[in-house]
C-alpha cells in the first residue's frame, strides 16, 4: 500500500508541476520528473504531519486524506489531460533509443527482486528493530506525535520524517510488513533527480543520461538502502533535488526554483540534520542571487517575505516540529541530556579534523578492499573494522573511485562542451556540493573511525555530482563523434550494476539470498538471521499475541519483534534511574538488551584499529544491570533466556501481585 501511496502523491505532484509550468515553459522531461517527486513527497510528508501533529493519524484520518488527494487527481485530470506527460517514453526522453531503454532494464530488475524480497523477509537490520520501527509503531498507535521520553537520549531527538511515512505503512497494513518498499520508492527518487541533474548539465543526451542514473544506482551502498530500513536514501534524494532546482534559480532565475529548494531543503532536514552542511553551502548562492533580482527590480521584497514564510512553514511542517520539541523538552535543538542529566552532543559530534582527509580515503580505497570484514588504512598499523556488505558501511564501488579520479580532467578537457549558463550552473553548484561534502567530514563518532567508515551513506547525494562530471561529458563528447563508443561505454555501465547487483543480492550482511530462499519456503517467518539470540526475538517467539512486555531499553535495544507480527502487544518502556525498576501489575514479561553497550563502549575503545581487542568486550555499568539484579532476586518472575556476553535477558512472571 504504501508504493500505492508514494505513486499517487508522484502523479499529484506531476499535475501541480505541470500546471506550474505550462507550455512551453515547462522544464525538460527529467527536470519536470524531480520537481514532481519533490512536491509530491512534501506534500505527502506535510499532510502527514499535519494529521500527525492534529492527533488524527489514524487509519480514518489517512483514508480521509487520501480520499481528497484522489479526488484532486481526478479533478487535475479532468481539466489538464491533454496537457499531462503521460507517454513513458517522453518524461524519460528516450524516444527511439533502443539501448537506454535496455540499460534501464536492470535496474528495473533490481526494483522487482527488493520488491519480492521486502514481501517475503520481515524487517532484519539493527536500526530497523532498534529504532526506525518502534518509532514508527509508537507514533502508528498513538495517532499523534508526541514527545518520547522514554527512548534513548540519542534517539528521542532525531527528526523523523522517514519514521512518519513507516508509520503511515503500519496504520494501512496493521503491521510492519512491506514497510522496506519506502526505500525502494526514494532509490528511484534519488536516480531520478541524477537524471535531471545530467539533463540540465549536459543537455537532453540520452545515453549520458541513462549512464550515469545507472552508475549512482550501481553504488553497492544504494543498492543495499534500497531493500532496507534506512533513511539514507530518501535524505540523498531531497539533497539532489535541491541542487537541480539551486540550478534553476541559479541561471534561469525561475522563483519557482526557489521555492522547490526551499521545500528540498526543509524536508531533508526532516530527515537528518546533516542536511545544514549542504544548506550552509547553498545559502550564499541563494542569497546573491536574490540580492541580484532586488537589485534589477526583477523581485520584489513582497515575493522574499512570502518565501520566508514558506520557509517557516515548510521547517514545521516537513520535520521541524521534532526540532521545536527538542527546544521545548531538552532545551536544545541537537544537544540532548542524557538520561543522568549530562549533556553530551551525539546527533553530530563536530570537530574531529582528521576526517577531512581521511574520509575522503576511506571513500575512495573501500572499494578495493581484499577483507571484506576489516579495510585496511595507511594511518594505522592494523586495520579498521568494516563490513562491506552492512548498510551502515558499504562503499560506494570502484567505478565511482573511477569517476571521482577523472573528474576534474574531464572538466578540463570538456571545459568547452555545452558552455554558457549551463556551464556556469555545472561549476558552481559543484563548488557548492564539494563545500557540503567538506563541512560533513569531521563529524566526529566514536570510537574514532566510525563516522569514516559510515560516510558513503551520509554523503551518497555527492555521488550524482562526481558521475555527472567523470562519466556523463565523456559520454556526450564521444556520442557526438562515434556513436559506437558511446554505446559500449553504456555496456560496461550496465554490466557494472549487474556486477554489483548480484553481489549485494547474494552477500547482504542482513538479508542473504541464502535466507531468501529460506524465508520463501517459510511464510509468514520472524527470524532474524544474524542475531536470534536476542532477547526481543526470544521474546517473540514466548509471548502470546497480546501479552504485556516492559523493555529494559538502552541505545541499540532490540524492541520492534516484542511487538509480535501484528503489533497487537503492548510494550512498555521501563523509566531509566536508580531505583526499584516500575513495573506494571499485568506485564507478563520483561526483556533486557545491552549488546550495544558491549559491543562499542569499552572505555579504552578509542580508535577502530582497536577492534580485536574491545568489540563486544564493553563492561557493563551499574545501569545496564539494575533491572536484571533487581528481576534476578524478585520471586514473581524467572529467568528463562540470557546470554551474558552480549546481556540478554527474558524473564517470565510466575506470580500474580495481589489484588
Amino acid at each position: 500500500m504504501i508504493l500505492l501511496v508514494a505513486i499517487a502523491f508522484s502523479i499529484f505532484g506531476l499535475l501541480l508541476v505541470d500546471l506550474w509550468w505550462p507550455g512551453d515553459a515547462a522544464p525538460a522531461p527529467m527536470e519536470k520528473l524531480c520537481y514532481a517527486l519533490t512536491l509530491g513527497s512534501a506534500l505527502w510528508l506535510a499532510s502527514c504531519w499535519l494529521l500527525a501533529l492534529a492527533g488524527c493519524f489514524t487509519r480514518s484520518g489517512i483514508i480521509v486524506r487520501s480520499s481528497i488527494l484522489l479526488v484532486s487527481i481526478g479533478i487535475l485530470l479532468s481539466r489538464r489531460l491533454a496537457a499531462v506527460s503521460w507517454d513513458l517514453r517522453r518524461i524519460l526522453a528516450v524516444q527511439g533509443d533502443r539501448a537506454a531503454l535496455i540499460a534501464i532494464a536492470p535496474l528495473c530488475l533490481w526494483l522487482a527482486f527488493i520488491v519480492w524480497r521486502g514481501a517475503i523477509i520481515p524487517p532484519v537490520s539493527h536500526d530497523a528493530l532498534a529504532y526506525h520501527l518502534p518509532k514508527a509503531t509508537i507514533l502508528a498507535r498513538d495517532g499523534a506525535y508526541h514527545y518520547l521520553p522514554y527512548l534513548h537520549w540519542s534517539i528521542r531527538t532525531l527528526p523523523m520524517n522517514y519514521e512518519l511515512l513507516l508509520a503511515e505503512s503500519i496504520v494501512w497494513q496493521g503491521s510492519d510488513a512491506y514497510s522496506v518498499w519506502l526505500s525502494a520508492f526514494f532509490y528511484v527518487y534519488v536516480m531520478i533527480a541524477t537524471g535531471a541533474l545530467v539533463e540540465r548539465w549536459w543537455g537532453r543526451n540520452n545515453t549520458a543520461i541513462v549512464a550515469t542514473m545507472m552508475c549512482v544506482a550501481a553504488c553497492p551502498v544504494a543498492l543495499l538502502h534500497s531493500g532496507a530500513h534506512k533513511s539514507d536514501l530518501m535524505f540523498a534524494a531531497f539533497l539532489v533535488a535541491a541542487v537541480v532546482a539551486t540550478g534553476r534559480f541559479l541561471t534561469q532565475r525561475d522563483s519557482r526554483g526557489l521555492i522547490l529548494v526551499i521545500l528540498a531543503m526543509a524536508a531533508a532536514g526532516g530527515v537528518k540534520p546533516h542536511a545544514g552542511f549542504l544548506l550552509l553551502a547553498v545559502a550564499p548562492v541563494l542569497l546573491f542571487v536574490c540580492y541580484d533580482e532586488l537589485r534589477k527590480r526583477t523581485m520584489t521584497w513582497r515575493f522574499l517575505a512570502a518565501g520566508a514564510v514558506l520557509a517557516v512553514f515548510a521547517f514545521v511542517l516537513l520535520g521541524g516540529a521534532v526540532y521545536i520539541s527538542n527546544v521545548m523538552h531538552e532545551h536544545s535543538l541537537l544537544n540532548p541530556r542524557s538520561d543522568d542529566g549530562t549533556r553530551e552532543l551525539v546527533i553530530a559530534p563536530y570537530g574531529d579534523y582528521r576526517g577531512l582527509w581521511q574520509g575522503p580515503y576511506v571513500l575512495l580505497a573501500a572499494p578495493f578492499a581484499t577483507d571484506p570484514m576489516s579495510l585496511s588504512v595507511p594511518w594505522e598499523r592494523r586495520p579498521w573494522f568494516w563490513q562491506r556488505y552492512e548498510v551502515f558501511f558499504s562503499h560506494m564501488g570502484a567505478h565511482f573511485t573511477f569517476a571521482a579520479l577523472i573528474a576534474p580532467f574531464a572538466a578540463l578537457c570538456l571545459r568547452n562542451v555545452n558552455r554558457g549558463a549551463a556551464s556556469q550552473e555545472r561549476v558552481l553548484l559543484t563548488l557548492v556540493v564539494v563545500a557540503a561534502f567538506l563541512f560533513s567530514l569531521p563529524v566526529g563518532f566514536k570510537p574514532h573511525g566510525m563516522y569514516q567508515i559510515s560516510l558513503p551513506r551520509y554523503v551518497y547525494f555527492v555521488a550524482p555530482v562526481v558521475f555527472a562530471w567523470g562519466i556523463a561529458p565523456v559520454i556526450v563528447s564521444i556520442g557526438n563523434r562515434r556513436t559506437k563508443a558511446a554505446g559500449l561505454a553504456l555496456s560496461g555501465v550496465i554490466a557494472v550494476y549487474c556486477g554489483y547487483a548480484a553481489d549485494c543480492a547474494v552477500n547482504d550482511r542482513f538479508a542473504p539470498l541464502s535466507f531468501v530462499m529460506w524465508a520463501r519456503a517459510h511464510p509468514g517467518t520472524r527470524r532474524v538471521p544474524f542475531s536470534p539470540y536476542r532477547a526481543a526475538c526470544i521474546v517473540d517467539e514466548l509471548a502470546g499475541p497480546r501479552d504485556a512486555i516492559a523493555v529494559d531499553a538502552d541505545y541499540g535495544t532490540w524492541i520492534q519483534p516484542a511487538y509480535g507480527a501484528r503489533l497487537e502487544r503492548r510494550v512498555d518502556f521501563i523509566p531509566p534511574g536508580n531505583g526499584v525498576p516500575q513495573l506494571a501489575p499485568d506485564v507478563r514479561w520483561v526483556i533486557i538488551d545491552r549488546a550495544a553497550a558491549i559491543a562499542w563502549w569499552h572505555p579504552e575503545f578509542k580508535d577502530l584499529s582497536q577492534w580485536p581487542e574491545y568489540l563486544n568486550h564493553g563492561p557493563l555499568r551499574e545501569r545496564d544491570m539494575r533491572v536484571f539484579t533487581f528481576l534476578s532476586h524478585d520471586r514473581r518472575f524467572r529467568l528463562v533466556s540470557f546470554r551474558r556476553d552480549l546481556m540478554q535477558a527474558v524473564f517470565e512472571r510466575v506470580r500474580i501481585d495481589p489484588g
